[in-house]
C-alpha cells in the first residue's frame, strides 16, 4: 500500500501492529475504500501468511444457504446436499484468515446459531448435525481469523 498522507501512514502502522497479534479484526468503510486490500495486508504481514486467505462475499450468499456455506454440512443434512458433505468456509480457512465481506448486509439470523459460538471457542457445528467438529481455534489467543 503506497501512500503519502500522514493519516494513511498511521493506518498502515496500525495494520502492521494488528498483524502481529492474535485478535479478531473489524474493518469498517464505505464500498471501494480498500477493506479487502487491508485484510490481505494484515494476513500477508502475519505469521499466518502461508496459510489460506478465504474471502467470502456474504452478499452473494442467500440467507437460507449461509449457515451451510460458512460452517459446512454432513452427508444427508438436507435435500440436495452433496453425498460426502461439504466443509464450510471457516474450516477451509483453518490456521489462516477469513474475510467476511459485506456481512453487515444480512440480519442477525444470517449466522445467529454458529457464529457466536465460533468466536467464543472455535467450535463448529455442521448443518443438521449433533456432532461438534474439532475446534479449529483451540483458544482465541492461539489462532487468528481476520473477520471483517
Amino acid at each position: 500500500i503506497v501512500s503519502k498522507t500522514d493519516s494513511m501512514n498511521l493506518i498502515k502502522t496500525k495494520i502492521l501492529k494488528v498483524s502481529r497479534g492474535n485478535s479478531t479484526v473489524l474493518l469498517i468503510g464505505e464500498s471501494g475504500t480498500g477493506k479487502e486490500l487491508f485484510a490481505h495486508s494484515i494476513h500477508n504481514a502475519s505469521d499466518r501468511h502461508k496459510e489460506p486467505f478465504i474471502k467470502v462475499n456474504c452478499s452473494a450468499i442467500p440467507t437460507e444457504l449461509a449457515e451451510a456455506e460458512l460452517f459446512g454440512y454432513d452427508e444427508g443434512a438436507f435435500t440436495g446436499a452433496r453425498k460426502q458433505g461439504k466443509p464450510g468456509k471457516f474450516e477451509l480457512a483453518d490456521g489462516g484468515t477469513i474475510f467476511l465481506d459485506e456481512i453487515g448486509d444480512h440480519g442477525v439470523s444470517y449466522i445467529d446459531r454458529n457464529f457466536p459460538l465460533f468466536l467464543l471457542c472455535g467450535c463448529l457445528f455442521r448443518e443438521d448435525s449433533l456432532q461438534i467438529l474439532s475446534p479449529v481455534m483451540p483458544g482465541v489467543s492461539e489462532k487468528h481469523y481476520g473477520l471483517c
